[in-house]
């Protein structure tokens, strides 16, 4: 997996014509049929779906500077996609000790090996970490968008 993921990006973004892109897709579909990830997939192929559909309109769009700007993000994430996929497993479902054995299989550094683990580890810890956050200010009946709400503070919340 992690030699998938290191080598997904150079294929994509180096091979040219879509089979590159088609081939490395329909290889982390098989990854993750592999982990039984079927929701996953289902996501990431109506991502990729809509990426496409997103990235046809900018292309046919008559506003240069539209296709250039979006359409080079929107490029850029499709192309991404199976390397996300792949990502997914290495975040979701493979334990640090089994990550770690993997390094040490392809010899790489001990100090790029942790902090490559420490990273790969740091992401779900980072997302519930968030969604306690979200929980609190909603307990709070505090609403952000983009900036603290103003209206959903009142004086008497913050009195100590």
């Amino acid at each position: 997996l992690i030699i998938l993921n290191i080598l997904f990006p150079v294929v994509i973004f180096l091979g040219k014509g879509m089979k590159y892109e088609i081939i490395c897709m329909l290889i982390s579909i098989v990854v993750l049929l592999i982990y039984k990830r079927y929701l996953q997939i289902f996501k990431f192929i109506i991502l990729y779906v809509i990426l496409s559909v997103i990235a046809y309109i900018i292309s046919t769009s008559k506003i240069i500077l539209l296709a250039d700007l979006f359409g080079t993000l929107v490029y850029i994430f499709l192309r991404m996609i199976p390397v996300m996929m792949i990502a997914y497993i290495l975040v979701k479902d493979i334990k640090s000790n089994e990550l770690l054995a993997s390094f040490e299989q392809i010899h790489l550094p001990k100090k790029l090996m942790l902090s490559i683990t420490v990273t790969l580890r740091f992401f779900p810890t980072y997302k519930l970490e968030m969604k306690m956050i979200r929980e609190s200010l909603k307990m709070r009946n505090i609403k952000i968008l983009g900036v603290l709400d103003s209206s959903s503070f009142n004086e008497n919340e913050f009195n100590i």
